[in-house]
């Protein structure tokens, strides 16, 4: 749902504009706060964005048209638009000239609201179906293997990276339901928080670090592969695997090494101890918990190994903020 502010203090406007049909016949709006002045919006400090601001011109005095600017300099506000009854041209340039969306004279008319919130909805859709086509396009480059910056860079230019990103990651997780296992889809969706460059980086690892877990095309891996990724913390030994998906042993070796670029029981020791890590920072359960869980007989060698990947003992990645995402 839409959320729209009015910034009114004339009570007859206010409740003219209250009263229209099209809030109703116009799917996906809704008033949601109704402010005297600027002022007091601005103090509100609102958590989430506003998606359009209605702002009667007679409210806007100069100090008003300053807040105003600071409003869209901070990007508060998705749409804004002016309204007035007495149609003052002087208010309606200096509006435009601010970048407000719209003008509209008092009383207001029903349909010229009505085609606004339609336009509104039609450009979303349209910057909507932007990201989406672009999300899936990274996502068929990441299956093919391909490289992904030039795209990164085209659409950092066309500001709406984290909007893409964000989608990205949710296609991969919603097609890759096996990522639940070891990371969580939360720590690589962008917020605010997060400076954009910072985020590319953090995005490219996750490509690099897990997508690489699957192969390219490979029908002969697949069911393996597939195995391998649902069931971690199972008896992955080769030998094991061979009997239960009545694939030969020797090939499975071959094979592994020529589609994956690594040994078989490297792959495995790979997934484990990205599985390892998940649950030192998803659960409470004990060094040696874990280890036995993924059918490591030896805690000690454990530790050496999960050290080895990922440059800390198991214990230090544990504690928080102390290795974040990358491996």
């Amino acid at each position: 749902m839409r959320q729209v502010v009015l910034v009114i203090k004339d009570d007859s406007a206010l409740l003219d504009i209250s009263s229209l049909s099209a809030w109703a016949k116009t799917v996906g709006f809704e008033i949601k706060l109704v402010c005297k002045n600027l002022l007091s919006l601005i103090d509100r400090k609102l958590k989430t964005p506003i998606d359009l601001l209605i702002i009667e011109t007679k409210v806007a005095e100069y100090d008003d048209y300053l807040l105003l600017k600071k409003i869209i300099d901070q990007d508060i506000c998705k749409y804004i638009a002016l309204c007035s009854r007495e149609g003052s041209f002087a208010s309606a340039r200096r509006g435009i000239q601010l970048g407000v969306d719209e003008y509209f004279t008092l009383p207001f008319d029903e349909a010229e609201i009505k085609d606004f919130l339609i336009r509104i909805n039609e450009s979303s859709l349209s910057v909507q179906e932007k990201i989406e086509e672009n999300a899936l396009h990274i996502f068929s480059l990441l299956e093919e293997r391909r490289d992904v910056s030039d795209t990164l860079r085209r659409l950092y230019k066309d500001d709406i990276l984290s909007a893409v990103l964000n989608r990205t990651v949710e296609i991969i997780f919603a097609k890759k339901d096996w990522l639940d296992l070891y990371v969580n889809e939360s720590d690589f969706l962008f917020d605010e928080t997060v400076d954009e460059s910072e985020y590319r980086t953090r995005f490219q690892h996750f490509c690099d670090d897990y997508l690489s877990l699957e192969p390219p095309d490979s029908e002969e891996l697949k069911s393996l592969i597939t195995h391998i990724l649902y069931n971690p913390d199972g008896d992955l030994r080769q030998i094991t695997l061979a009997e239960k998906l009545r694939l030969n042993k020797s090939h499975i070796s071959t094979l592994f090494t020529a589609k994956m670029g690594i040994r078989y029981i490297d792959y495995v020791s790979k997934v484990k101890l990205m599985r390892a890590a998940w649950l030192l920072k998803n659960t409470d359960l004990r060094v040696s918990d874990i280890a036995t869980r993924l059918y490591y007989k030896d805690i000690a060698y454990f530790s050496k190994q999960f050290k080895r990947f990922f440059g800390l003992a198991p214990s230090e990645y544990r504690i928080p903020d102390k290795y974040q995402f990358n491996i």
